[in-house]
C-alpha cells in the first residue's frame, strides 16, 4: 500500500526534537497532522505540490514547505509530489501556462526566433511575465482543484471498497 510505504519513511517526533538543524522549529514540525495520513492532509499535500509545480518561481520546495507548514498537511507526500513532479513537468507546464496567460490576457504570443539566446530572453522578459504569471495562477488552482477532489474521491472509494468487503465477508461468516 502507498500510504504505509509513504509513513514508514516519514520521520518521528523524536527525530526532528534531536535533530540540530530542526530543533529550533521543533514546535511547528512536531504537530501530528504534517505526519499521519488523513484524506484531507493527502489531498491538501497534493493540491500545494501542484500548485507550487506551476508557480515560475525560485525556491519552489521552500514555498510549499511554508504553504504545507501553514495548512498543516502531510508533509512527506508533499515533498515527494513536489521532487517528482518539479523536474519532469516544468518546461512543458510554464509553455502552456505561458499560451494560457495570452489567451487570459488577450496578448499577442511571443515567436521565439531559432536563434534565440538569453539576451534576447532577458529583453522579452517584459512581455513574458505577465501572461506567464497569469497563466501559472490559473492553472496551477484548477490543477490543485482537481487533485484535491481527485485525492478525496480516490480515498473515500477505497474506503466503500473495503466497508463492501467486511460486510460481504461477515454475510458469509453468518451464513455458515
Amino acid at each position: 500500500m502507498p500510504l504505509r510505504f509513504v509513513q514508514r519513511f516519514a520521520p518521528s517526533p523524536e527525530t526532528i526534537r534531536a535533530h540540530p538543524w530542526l530543533r529550533p522549529m521543533a514546535g511547528w514540525l512536531t504537530d501530528d497532522r504534517l505526519w499521519r495520513i488523513s484524506p484531507h492532509g493527502t489531498a491538501m499535500a497534493g493540491a500545494i505540490a501542484v500548485f507550487v509545480c506551476f508557480l515560475p518561481i525560485l525556491g519552489q520546495t521552500l514555498v510549499a514547505i511554508i504553504l504545507g507548514l501553514f495548512f498543516r498537511v502531510h508533509l512527506p507526500i508533499l515533498f515527494g509530489i513536489l521532487v517528482l513532479g518539479t523536474p519532469i513537468a516544468t518546461p512543458p507546464v510554464f509553455y502552456a501556462s505561458y499560451r494560457l496567460g495570452t489567451g487570459l490576457l488577450n496578448r499577442p504570443l511571443l515567436v521565439f526566433p531559432d536563434d534565440w539566446d538569453w539576451a534576447w530572453l532577458w529583453q522579452s522578459l517584459s512581455t513574458l511575465w505577465a501572461p506567464l504569471w497569469a497563466g501559472s495562477l490559473v492553472a496551477g488552482l484548477v490543477a490543485a482543484l482537481i487533485l484535491y477532489i481527485a485525492i478525496r474521491l480516490a480515498w473515500y472509494w477505497r474506503l466503500l471498497r473495503r466497508w463492501k468487503r467486511r460486510a460481504r465477508s461477515k454475510i458469509a461468516g453468518d451464513t455458515r
